[in-house]
């Protein structure tokens, strides 16, 4: 937010003003318009963008000018010190959603400096969480609901934060209020953050208010800066208007030419289309239909009867291919082999049969064909079933015996024998593929026919190659019928006859056809198509021209606008933000970081290292180039990072609160006692809060707000039965002297009579909480007579002559203090009592209870003296 350098000089501050007036007033009057309110932290509306934006493309000519307002700033203008320096954070109540906390706590900050102390696990990190939610923290966290409990719908992140200024008091909503500007006056330092402090490049998020104008001016520049961008994006489509354009002529010669440089006159002279162009064009398309002549239809018609001589060539060389494959090559020489071992099985049987000592090579053909013949010569004879007992040899006529009878017919077996029938199958299989083999016609591209003296003349090389693959194919079958003849198994390696050759001839012909019916017979015609191009071109142009005509000035607009989009570079804003900051606040941040060091007593040798980036300034922390954390011990690291969180509130001039989350973690009790020193020196300019769980730190504190009449406040936090965040407002032992007496129970007990039931029994719980720590103070003050307390380091040893112990007394107390417990909100309860709501009846009992056994104590400890 805007307002007065409170870390600079006046006289700086003033020369720091007129510079950032003189920038501010130079800028483009779209940037000075937009400005007004981003320099106040105000977002402008999209109307207010685009009415800035239309500024612009009036600056450049593309738009006629509007009228205008003049806009000066002046530093009074854009001051924003209406900020209530008197504001401070009144209550925190109502938190829902966060984590496990309970609900219906209320947290009471002191204007002051207010600590809240509670063990760990007691809910502390739940209510930090929520007000870094709520202020400015480098370190944002995840809130989560509460994971243990298993119920569908939970309670939605919520809280109220009341603030007072002056004697006014509002509350404001977290998530609802979030963007107030009160949220903002208010920064946390936890361990997550002091991290970031140490290792970061971090933005400066608290300066002299009129700096940060710079990060917002970059905004303006921006904003404009997108509208422009977006337009130019959907202005630099190309578009390629010829493709509209069939043919050549000079109006697409125009079309294809078409740049920034285009005139539009250029296109004018085309305009319009008249009917008497309808009409012309009309008239050349019909002379051009009677001078196409049928001469074409001729050569149209000798191309096809060629290509279907192809097609039947190509399916004669699929034919001769079908039997020069591996396959079936393989199944010729696979009869060949078949034939073989079934006349080397039947020769073997033939052998085993016909072993005779007089009668040699019966293994040969002769004797095979020998025994055939006389097979078929005995049908021939008059006995039916020759031979049979009786008849007579075929050669010699003697009679033929039994045994002779049984030899013959033992020929006529294996005759017929399963093997001689193989061996005959096969030959007969062998005669038929040499027949059909010897029948394939290779003679498919003879010399005088048509088809081969075309391809001849078109084709030669193809001509060629096909004859000899024709001729290898032939020689390759004569070869098959010798290896047929002579039983050769020799397998013979395939050959296929390339028609894919033909594939192009096809396509050839298919071209020439389509180019022969595209042809034009004659120059006329050529000179009556030029024409009609051109007038058809004059037709598509006409219907086109507004298009063409906006793509042209599209052209011209985006020229203009590229060449000026360069004017919205935040360049110069970064360029003056780094000027000014070096000239006016970097040093003073520097003294002030050395001077919180000093104050720290935390001088390790830290330097500062400034840079600048879109109008906004950065620091960076460093020991010798190094990052501190890697140089520094854990306690010096959590001193630095306070300094530097300190120094850059110092120079805040809108800052009115800081939270503390355990500042003093990993530090021995000197540093303890310096930073509660340095933080409530702090509590004076500014609300302090701090959370901890350290006792020492607690009594540190106390000690010096004692000391340095500073206000404060200091609650307890606790876990009662597993759920954490119960607040004790002014009721931890930091109060133990104002609970001498039983007046804060008897105040509660007072207000409660005039109270409804439900605020009521409110202030009846919150009322035994005080009378418990009324029993604390009596053991503390009366049973051991300030002897040891618990926010005190030093021993009374001269108190010790006060103490006195009584087992009656001592019982009376224990037992009032389980009473007491017993009725407080959240308590567990012993066995002994069963919980029932407190009533007013029950809060007085235990106040007279109070005060009947201060007295006997009091009565007692006299009685003691005297004695």
């Amino acid at each position: 937010m805007l307002g007065r350098n409170l870390g600079v000089t006046e006289l700086n501050n003033l020369s720091l003003e007129s510079e950032i007036n003189a920038f501010l007033n130079s800028l483009p009057y779209c940037v000075k318009f937009l400005s007004r309110k981003l320099i106040i932290g105000e977002m402008p509306t999209d109307e207010e963008v685009m009415v800035a934006y239309n500024y612009f493309l009036e600056d450049l000519g593309l738009k006629v000018k509007s009228k205008r307002e003049e806009i000066l700033f002046e530093i009074p203008d854009i001051d924003e010190g209406k900020y209530n320096s008197h504001l401070y954070l009144d209550e925190l109540k109502n938190v829902k959603g966060v984590n496990a906390l309970v609900e219906n706590q209320t947290i009471k900050f002191n204007p002051n400096i207010t600590v809240i102390y509670g063990a760990n696990g007691s809910g502390k990190t739940g209510y930090i969480r929520m007000l870094k939610k709520a202020f400015f923290n480098r370190a944002n966290e995840e809130i989560l609901p509460d994971v243990y409990n298993d119920k569908s719908e939970q309670e939605s992140l919520s809280a109220d934060f009341t603030f007072k200024t002056d004697n006014n008091s509002y509350s404001l909503n977290i998530p609802g209020n979030h963007a107030a500007p009160e949220f903002s006056r208010f920064a946390i330092f936890d361990n997550n953050s002091a991290t970031v402090h140490l290792n970061s490049k971090n933005e400066f998020e608290f300066r002299p208010a009129s700096l940060n104008i710079f990060s917002r001016l970059t905004l303006a520049f921006k904003k404009i800066e997108e509208k422009i961008s977006l337009e130019i994006t959907s202005k630099s489509i190309e578009k390629d208007f010829s493709a509209l354009f069939d043919g050549d002529s000079e109006i697409k010669t125009l079309i294809q030419n078409l740049d920034v440089k285009t005139q539009l006159t250029n296109l004018d002279r085309y305009t319009p289309y008249s009917e008497s162009d309808k009409q012309e064009k009309k008239r050349l398309e019909e002379k051009k239909i009677d001078l196409l002549t049928l001469k074409k239809d001729e050569e149209v018609k000798v191309l096809n009867e060629t290509k279907e001589l192809i097609g039947k060539l190509e399916k004669s060389i699929e034919n001769l291919n079908e039997y020069f494959t591996t396959e079936s090559i393989t199944k010729v020489y696979s009869t060949i082999e078949t034939l073989i071992e079934n006349e080397d099985k039947s020769k073997k049987e033939e052998i085993q049969n016909f072993k005779f000592e007089r009668i040699t090579n019966t293994d040969g053909e002769e004797w095979k064909v020998f025994i055939e013949a006389a097979a078929d010569f005995s049908k021939k004879q008059p006995s039916v079933n020759y031979p049979e007992q009786g008849d007579s040899c075929l050669l010699c006529q003697q009679t033929l015996s039994n045994d002779a009878v049984k030899l013959i017919s033992s020929y006529w077996d294996v005759i017929k024998s399963q093997t001689e029938k193989e061996v005959k199958q096969t030959k007969e299989k062998m005669s038929h593929l040499k027949s059909f083999y010897g029948k394939l016609d290779f003679n498919l591209l003879r010399d005088n026919d048509i088809l081969t003296k075309w391809l001849i003349e078109k084709f030669p090389e193809t001509a060629q190659k096909m004859r000899e693959d024709l001729r290898t194919q032939q020689e390759l079958l004569n070869m098959l019928i010798i290896d047929i003849e002579q039983k050769v198994p020799f397998v013979r390696q395939s050959f296929q006859i390339d028609k894919t050759l033909l594939n192009a001839i096809d396509l050839y012909i298919d071209s020439n056809i389509i180019e022969i019916e595209l042809k034009e017979p004659n120059e006329e015609i050529a000179l009556i198509n030029k024409q009609i191009i051109y007038l058809t071109h004059k037709e598509k142009l006409n219907e086109h021209i507004p298009k063409i005509k906006e793509y042209i000035q599209d052209l011209q607009w985006l020229k203009i606008a590229t060449e000026a989009k360069k004017q919205l570079s935040t360049r110069k804003v970064t360029i003056k933000e780094k000027e000014l900051s070096e000239k006016y606040f970097n040093q003073s941040y520097i003294d002030k970081f050395n001077e919180e060091c000093w104050k720290l007593d935390g001088e390790f040798g830290v330097e500062i290292n400034h840079s600048s980036n879109i109008g906004t300034s950065y620091r960076e922390l460093k020991i010798k180039e190094n990052m501190p954390s890697k140089v520094l011990s854990e306690g010096e690291q959590k001193v630095i990072a306070i300094a530097d969180f300190l120094s850059e509130i110092q120079l805040s001039e809108i800052n009115r609160g800081i939270v503390f989350d355990d500042p003093v973690t990993s530090l021995d009790e000197g540093r303890k006692s310096v930073i509660a020193n340095r933080l409530v020196k702090e509590a004076k300019n500014r609300q302090v809060v701090i959370f901890t769980h350290d006792l020492v730190f607690v009594s540190s504190i106390l000690r010096e707000c004692e000391e340095s009449d500073t206000l404060f406040d200091c609650h307890w936090i606790e876990k009662i039965e597993g759920s954490p965040g119960t607040i004790w407002l002014k009721n931890t032992p930091s109060y133990e002297k104002d609970y001498k007496k039983s007046g804060k129970a008897q105040k509660y007990y007072e207000e409660a009579l005039k109270l409804g039931p439900e605020n009521r029994e409110n202030n009846i719980k919150n009322g035994f909480a005080s009378l418990r720590t009324s029993y604390e103070a009596l053991v503390v003050f009366d049973l051991f007579a300030g002897v040891v307390q618990r926010f005190t380091e030093r021993i009374s040893l001269d108190s010790l002559k006060g103490v006195y112990f009584d087992k009656v007394i001592i019982k009376e107390i224990v037992d009032s203090y389980g009473q007491c417990c017993r009725y407080m909100e959240g308590h567990s309860h012993s066995d002994k009592y069963a919980y029932k709501k407190p009533t007013l009846e029950n809060f007085k009992e235990e106040i007279d209870r109070f005060n009947e056994v201060k007295k006997k104590l009091k009565d007692l400890k006299k009685e003691a003296i005297k004695t």
